[in-house]
């Protein structure tokens, strides 16, 4: 099997986003992992199918220390969020796409995550896109960047997640912590500016 068609692997860039998305936007969760093949398919576990089972993995909210530290999570971050899985997993394309292809059924809950925050806040009105569709491609695109210019912190914690299957927060803190750039620093050059800690940073 070529590596770039190995399901663990391809489960470990994905995951690594989504956990490097939460670091970045400095916002904590309790673990990530990915799981050895499973027979069952569970919520909101995204998985890869393999002749052996299911490759399975997931990031896991800390809700208590949330409410303890008074966490915000606001819909343009919750959105960033969901499509930096997806965005992890075209890292090694020129040009990242997002379309019917590229959403495999594992990762389809991630879009229609995002879908579903931009239609119930109105943020493709809010930003002046054309569609849900347009601003989330948007930023699908501007993840993908972000991540594309933090690849050492990106690489380093898909390998630490291929080694140990499951990772803490403070864990990834302490993988990351000595590599590349705050993201705030990446120029905006889309249409729409979104009040994010991006921004901020």
């Amino acid at each position: 099997m070529r590596p770039e068609y190995n399901p663990r692997v391809i489960t470990a860039n994905h995951e690594a986003g989504h956990a490097l998305a939460y670091i970045e936007l400095e916002i904590p969760f309790a673990y990530v992992e990915i799981m050895r093949p499973v027979n069952v398919e569970t919520g909101d576990i995204g998985f890869i199918r393999t002749a052996d089972g299911l490759i399975a993995g997931q990031v896991v909210i800390d809700f208590m220390r949330w409410l303890k530290e008074g966490v915000e999570l606001t819909p343009e971050d919750n959105v960033l969020i969901s499509m930096a899985g997806l965005a992890a997993e075209q890292l090694d394309r020129r040009r990242p796409h997002l379309g019917k292809n590229d959403v495999r059924s594992s990762a389809k809950q991630d879009y229609e995550t995002a879908i579903s925050i931009t239609e119930g806040w109105l943020l493709h009105k809010r930003y002046h896109f054309d569609s849900p569709e347009a601003y989330i491609k948007d930023q699908f695109q501007f993840v993908h960047r972000l991540l594309k210019r933090d690849r050492p912190k990106h690489t380093t914690l898909v390998s630490a997640l291929l080694e140990r299957g499951r990772l803490t927060y403070n864990e990834c803190m302490t993988v990351v912590e000595a590599a590349g750039n705050a993201w705030g620093a990446e120029p905006r050059d889309a249409a729409c500016e979104p009040p994010t800690k991006f921004a901020n940073r």
